[in-house]
């Protein structure tokens, strides 16, 4: 399936201050690509990983990573986008939200 990545303006001054590296990202992207929730609530991890059952789930459902990369909580979130006829994935900070 199609996928594109997109990141917020907070992630990437981040990227750019040093905060963490482009590394780092891909790293926890492929944790969150994985069906690895990162630090989500145990009882939405659960929730996800009983959607992914569902065939053709990744077309109606949202799914959310949570990260700590250096002491800095990101979120991850994927979601059907029709106009790009594949997943769109969202690096983001969550005051961005």
């Amino acid at each position: 399936m199609k996928a594109k990545i997109v990141i917020t303006k907070g992630v990437n001054s981040l990227i750019e201050s040093g905060l963490f590296s482009d590394k780092d990202l891909l790293s926890t992207l492929i944790l969150f690509t994985s069906n690895h929730w990162g630090i989500l609530s145990d009882e939405d991890k659960k929730l996800q990983d009983k959607l992914l059952l569902i065939p053709n789930s990744e077309y109606t459902e949202r799914f959310m990573g949570v990260y700590m990369i250096h002491n800095i909580k990101i979120w991850i979130i994927s979601e059907y986008d029709f106009s790009i006829k594949g997943l769109l994935i969202t690096i983001l900070l969550p005051e961005e939200y």
